[in-house]
């Protein structure tokens, strides 16, 4: 009613940079709030999807941590180093989510190394067998699976594989202290039982440069100087 007012009173020009001005306030006003709106309509989407819940264990955007706080414009996950990281909703509905820990099933595994000098049939038997022996380690269809993984030049990997549950313990976090459990029982169990694990080698080259102005004589067994 207003403008249709301006333009009886011959205010056209005046009206067009009204409407002119009305119109940029509106693209201004809208680009900067297009990545809130953007994180609130994902944020709608992910509480009705729900890919994820409290104290899962999640990985986005090659940022890892656990589940801490799920509000409407972004999420807080903690790293297992203690860091406080908010994700924006918007990027985690856009991009691949890994969720370690929403069936309750997680499978570790690690390389470990034994000299050529070994046997690697037993070395796999003494760890399948001291793995087994570490509580929190799922049996039944989900065993531990110990391979060999490669001839290395002077070693023979093995790779350990082995299945956790997280839904049995009130601290979803206690399957990394099963993790390095079993590493450190993997361990202990192949020193004590003879097995050579390899150290870095260093070759260290003594070899002189040769010097043209002081070159080196060589001599026969007679003590002949050789031409």
């Amino acid at each position: 009613m207003i403008f249709i007012t301006l333009y009886l009173l011959g205010l056209n020009a005046f009206t067009n940079k009204i409407l002119a001005g009305a119109g940029l306030l509106t693209f201004v006003i809208g680009f900067a709030l297009k990545d809130i709106g953007e994180n609130f309509l994902a944020g709608i989407i992910l509480a009705f999807k729900s890919p994820f819940r409290i104290d899962d264990l999640i990985e986005i955007n090659s940022i890892e941590g656990f589940v801490k706080d799920i509000n409407i414009r972004e999420t807080l996950i903690k790293t297992p180093d203690g860091k406080d990281v908010f994700i924006p909703n918007a990027i985690i509905l856009k991009n691949p989510l890994f969720n370690y820990t929403i069936d309750g099933f997680l499978r570790y595994e690690f390389m470990i190394g034994i000299t050529y000098q070994n046997k690697p049939t037993e070395a796999i038997k003494l760890i399948l067998e001291t793995v087994n022996n570490v509580d929190g380690v799922l049996k039944g269809s989900k065993k531990p699976a110990i391979t060999i993984n490669e001839l290395a030049t002077t070693t023979i990997n093995i790779r350990v594989m082995f299945w956790v549950d997280t839904f049995k313990t009130t601290n979803r976090s206690l399957h990394h202290s099963i993790r390095s459990k079993v590493m450190d029982d993997v361990v202990l169990a192949l020193i004590a039982n003879g097995f050579n694990l390899p150290t870095p080698v260093v070759v260290i080259n003594n070899n002189e440069p040769s010097n043209p102005l002081n070159p080196k004589v060589e001599t026969n067994k007679n003590g002949i100087i050789k031409p």
